[in-house]
C-alpha cells in the first residue's frame, strides 16, 4: 500500500463514521420531536376521551378474539388514563413516601446487616 492509498482509506472511514454520526443525531431529534408532540396530546387531551378512544379501537378486536394478548394489554392499559388517578396533596405524597421508604429499609437493613 501506498502513502496515498493510506489516507484515502483513513477519509473514506472518517466520513462514514460522520456520516453514522450525523444520522444517528436526526434520528435523535425526530424521536425527541415525536416524544414532544406525543406528550402534547396527551397533557391537552382529557384522560377519559384517551380512555375512551382506546377502548373503541380495542372493541373490535377483542370481540373477534377476547383472548388476544395485545389487545387485552392495551385495553387494560386504558384504565390507567383515569381524571386525578395519580394526584396527592404534598402531605399525602410525605406520608405515602415516609412509607415506602421504612418499608424499603425494613427490607434492605437486615440484608445488609447479614
Amino acid at each position: 500500500m501506498t502513502h496515498t492509498q493510506d489516507n484515502e482509506d483513513v477519509r473514506t472511514s472518517t466520513t462514514v463514521v460522520h456520516r453514522m454520526f450525523t444520522i444517528g443525531i436526526l434520528a435523535k431529534g425526530l424521536n425527541g420531536g415525536v416524544e414532544l408532540l406525543a406528550g402534547g396530546f396527551l397533557f391537552l387531551v382529557p384522560p377519559t376521551t384517551i380512555s375512551q378512544v382506546i377502548l373503541f379501537l380495542t372493541q373490535h378486536e377483542l370481540i373477534e378474539d377476547p383472548q388476544d394478548l395485545l389487545a387485552n394489554y392495551v385495553a387494560t392499559l386504558a384504565q390507567h388514563f383515569r381524571p386525578r388517578r395519580h394526584r396527592l396533596s404534598a402531605p399525602e405524597y410525605r406520608q405515602e413516601m415516609r412509607k415506602r421508604f421504612q418499608l424499603w429499609r425494613e427490607i434492605t437493613l437486615p440484608a445488609l446487616a447479614a
